[in-house]
């Protein structure tokens, strides 16, 4: 009689090794050619998310500041509790990110909303600091056109605006310093835009009747070198 032996059969498990790897990882590097070969395909779609919450979602390898895989916003997080503040304009369009007075950048091309999230993060610091000190200043008064005059009062990080016509006071509002727009561009494009964001209220106003006339774009171009004063002053003495 042939002797059979029964095979017991262990149940087999479905072990699964594979795991998610993110679509895109972009690469801080020292060398400028990687870079840029590895961020040609990041131009980002118009979006109405935050510049940080995209750039929380987009990750890179740096190596550079040593963070490995991580994401661009906590790189650059990273970067500017280091002391590197400075926004330069870098090649092909883009920014870089620097320590102020240093000519070496260990980012030398971020990605195209991040310097959004510096200027955002940066104001933001800027906002309690002045909160924090509760400052009061007052910048001189700075003509628009022949017949109006900006003058404004830091009170805070709050701006209080008084538009003269002649020496008579036309009116007065108020706008906190986190309410000036910040862009992606360059300085020259965050002072359009501030300017047309001040043109907008003065228009409201005139709308309302109380200013009684004058350039809206001119005036607020005032406005806008009121606050750069006062702010320049602050950065003086900080």
């Amino acid at each position: 009689m042939k002797n059979t032996r029964s095979i017991v059969r262990a149940p087999q498990m479905a072990l699964d090794f594979s795991f998610q790897l993110p679509t895109h990882v972009s690469i801080n590097s020292r060398s400028p050619a990687l870079v840029r070969a590895e961020e040609d395909d990041q131009v980002q779609a118009p979006s109405k998310r935050s510049a940080g919450a995209e750039l929380g979602d987009m990750v890179v390898d740096d190596r550079v500041l040593s963070q490995g895989i991580t994401t661009w916003r906590s790189l650059i997080d990273f970067a500017i509790r280091t002391g590197h503040t400075e926004l330069y304009e870098s090649e092909d369009g883009r920014q870089g990110l620097r320590r102020p007075g240093f000519r070496y950048a260990p980012i030398s091309r971020l990605p195209e909303r991040a310097p959004e999230y510096v200027k955002d993060v940066l104001t933001g610091r800027l906002a309690s600091y002045l909160e924090q000190k509760k400052l009061h200043l007052t910048s001189a008064r700075v003509a628009a056109d022949d017949t109006f005059k900006a003058q404004v009062v830091l009170d805070g990080s709050t701006f209080q605006i008084s538009i003269f016509e002649g020496r008579k006071l036309d009116s007065t509002w108020s706008f906190k310093l986190m309410d000036l727009p910040r862009t992606p561009g360059l300085k020259a494009d965050d002072e359009e835009a501030q300017q047309a964001f001040v043109a907008k209220r003065i228009k409201r106003i005139q709308r309302e009747g109380r200013i009684a006339g004058g350039d809206a774009r001119l005036i607020s171009k005032a406005v806008i070198r009121a606050v750069e004063s006062i702010l320049k002053n602050i950065e003086v003495s900080k």
